[in-house]
């Protein structure tokens, strides 16, 4: 972890700009608050955080993606949440003080940014633009996990891929061609672990929606075809 050096400063205002967290902040209103934030690379499956560090910090996705991951007792893992560039994770456990039942692992190679909870607190916490950009964003997170949940509602394997896809195509996508384009990579096996399925399982659905017509995949990117098919 190490400080943003001046070559940079420029750059991470620019890109704190863009997140939702510092909406509605001028760019001097960023610059006089870059100063508390570190940066950090991580590889492909480096863990960023585990349980027992939760609590000090709030970390900003640079670049890259992450997910959030419990591991069950016989060492299955499961993923709850996917963070890609501008998200932000680890802020509720600085706000309640409690530790989060998870661990952070880098999905492909990262750059993240970290503010400690006492700068969290006191310089953050302390502007009521970032306070109500940070409430929106958890309470977006929310209607997210809520989402997600639906999924236990399907007790059929192919009712669960379809679901996730579409749900990815609504928070992650764009149209293109009349098709929707889901702007994220991601893996049979990553979809596997969000769904409570094996990876030979979606492999075979995921082929099958595409023999059907209804998905492309291009390039590690998921293609939704036939608008109508993927309402949900």
């Amino acid at each position: 972890m190490y400080m943003i050096d001046f070559s940079e400063k420029g750059k991470t205002i620019s890109f704190l700009k863009r997140i939702p967290l510092f909406n509605g902040l001028t760019e001097e209103e960023i610059e006089e608050m870059v100063h508390i934030f570190r940066e950090s690379f991580y590889k492909k499956n480096e863990t960023i955080f585990r349980e027992e560090d939760t609590g000090k910090h709030m970390y900003i996705v640079k670049f890259g993606k992450v997910k959030v991951v419990q591991v069950s007792n016989i060492g299955k893992e499961n993923i709850l949440a996917i963070h890609k560039e501008g998200d932000t994770f680890g802020e509720l456990a600085l706000i309640d003080g409690k530790t989060d039942p998870a661990m952070v692992v880098a999905m492909e190679d990262c750059k993240i940014l970290t503010v400690d909870s006492n700068c969290f607190n006191n310089i953050l916490m302390q502007n009521k633009k970032i306070l109500n950009n940070l409430i929106n964003t958890l309470c977006s997170k929310l209607r997210n996990t809520f989402q997600l949940m639906r999924i236990l509602k399907y007790t059929s394997a192919f009712d669960r891929v379809k679901y996730l896809l579409s749900e990815f195509g609504k928070s992650n996508g764009f149209e293109i061609d009349d098709k929707i384009k889901i702007n994220m990579k991601i893996t049979h096996q990553e979809i596997a672990e969000m769904i409570g399925i094996s990876r030979e399982t979606t492999s075979r659905i995921i082929s099958k929606l595409q023999s059907d017509g209804k998905l492309e995949v291009k390039e590690h990117f998921f293609i939704l075809i036939d608008k109508d098919f993927w309402q949900i």
